[in-house]
Order: C-alpha cells, then structure tokens, then sequence
C-alpha cells in the first residue's frame, strides 16, 4: 500500500488565539499505527502557511500571517525531506 503523509507546519499551540509556534511536523499514516516525525522548525511563526511536497522531496512553505496574525508574509522556506518523509538533517 501507497504511504500517506500529512504534514502539520508551524501555527498555533491549542485553540483559539494561543500561542504560535515555529514548530514542524510530519504523520505517517498506517492502518494500524501512526507514526509522528519531528521536522525542522520554521525560522519565524506562521499562521495557516501553505505548504506542497515537490516531485523532489522537498517541504514547500509559503506565505502565511506573521506573529501579529494580520500583516500577510511572502517568505517562501524549503524543508528537505527523506524517502521516509523524515527531515534530512
């Protein structure tokens, strides 16, 4: 069967306007246990980034809302990714 990632990339920590983060995160999906990799972290907060894997296996990171969760922000950030869909170190 085909593997099946989900990547969850910076944002907030908990519900409502909490705290943001910078932290990154990839979820391997199986039928009977999901595994969790810790990702590189961004270099700044964003709020509801969008985010691609490339043919090449790269993380994609675009745009997204700055600390202030108002101001619009263009930084485009490349997360190399393994096979695996681990970070490359």
């Amino acid at each position: 069967p085909k593997t099946i990632w989900l990547f969850l990339v910076s944002g907030q920590i908990g519900p409502g306007c909490t705290v943001g983060t910078t932290e990154s995160w990839a979820l391997q999906i199986r039928k009977k246990k999901h595994v969790w990799s810790k990702l590189p972290d961004l270099p700044e907060i964003r709020y509801a980034p969008s985010a691609y894997v490339s043919d090449n296996g790269f993380l994609h990171v675009v745009g997204g809302a700055g600390p202030n969760r108002l101001d619009p922000k263009p930084e485009h950030w490349i997360l190399p990714l393994a096979p695996t869909g681990r970070a490359v170190s």
